[in-house]
Order: structure tokens, then sequence, then C-alpha cells
């Protein structure tokens, strides 16, 4: 049996590799992303590619029914 709730997939974070033009902290460990990093498409977490396996909170995105709909459009973005 699943312990988490049916839609706690869609709470993760959408993260997408970015190309950083300046070095910013890693939201998990701290030390500066340089270069290329991943980013949450939905609230802008950030972190080394290295650390995105290690997240574990789920996306900030205050209320979940608008979390899917922002997720639903970056995804039909992202295929057109």
């Amino acid at each position: 049996m699943n312990s988490q709730p049916p839609d706690a997939e869609l709470l993760g974070h959408a993260f997408k590799q970015k190309q950083f033009r300046r070095s910013r902290p890693c939201n998990l460990c701290h030390q500066p992303v340089k270069n290329i990093g991943s980013s949450c498409r939905v609230c802008k977490y950030t972190c080394h590619r290295t650390c995105e396996p290690k997240v574990w909170r789920a996306c900030r995105h205050s209320n979940p029914s608008t979390f899917k709909v922002s997720l639903i459009k970056i995804t039909l973005n992202s295929l057109s």
C-alpha cells in the first residue's frame, strides 16, 4: 500500500536544467551554482544538478490546485 496521498508527485518540484549567467547559492547545500544547474519551473528553487535527487521538500507553491494548473501550462508550453 502506498502511504503518499494520490497527488504527492504533483507537489514535487518541476526541475529543468538552466544555464546561469551569474553564480547563485544552491538552496540545498548553499555552495555556489556556477554555469549549469537545476531550477524549479514553478517556485524557482535552485540547486546543483547533483543536489537535485537529494531535494526532499515539496514545491513551495501555495495552492495545490493552482500548482496543477501551473504545471499543466508549463507542460503545454514545452510541447509547443
